[in-house]
């Protein structure tokens, strides 16, 4: 129904949401073994990291 899709679909927004927050350790630590090998990349997607983040902190300063 529904119903109980919609709710899967928060759900799992849900999970993403303490996914993102919970690992985000093991993400740095993984990107930091990666990028040690590749010094551009690890440049780029720390700009994007920070675009990232401060998008995030926008959206929850405006709710």
């Amino acid at each position: 129904s529904v119903t109980s899709s919609s709710s899967a679909i928060a759900d799992m927004s849900v999970e993403l949401a303490n996914l993102s927050d919970n690992n985000i350790q093991e993400i740095l630590q993984r990107a930091r073994a990666y990028f040690r090998t590749h010094p551009p990349a690890f440049e780029r997607a720390l700009a994007m990291f920070a675009v990232e983040s401060n998008r995030r902190q926008e959206c929850q300063s405006q709710t």
